[in-house]
């Protein structure tokens, strides 16, 4: 995101969470969007319901893991700007 990249940070949510140490469950370690993508086309494709469940719980964790950087990032910018006058 464009505020990590103002503080530093490079890569995607999964190598910046990775820097700041947050982890995710066992089941999704390891895995991308493009691994969403292919579990996505088995759902559509074949109703795979362990597809569509790894699928969720994937997203679900995109979801969580972005509040706890929102807050970090936000702190930061807050800090790189205090004393600075409008």
């Amino acid at each position: 995101c464009c505020l990590g990249r103002r503080l530093g940070y490079r890569g995607g949510l999964k190598v910046i969470e990775m820097q700041l140490g947050i982890s995710r469950s066992t089941e999704l370690q390891g895995m991308c969007g493009a691994d969403a993508g292919r579990l996505w086309n088995r759902w559509r494709h074949r109703r795979d319901e362990e597809a569509r469940e790894t699928l969720l719980a994937y997203n679900e964790a995109d979801c969580v893991n972005l509040q706890p950087l929102a807050d970090l990032f936000y702190c930061r910018m807050v800090q790189r700007c205090q004393g600075i006058s409008p």
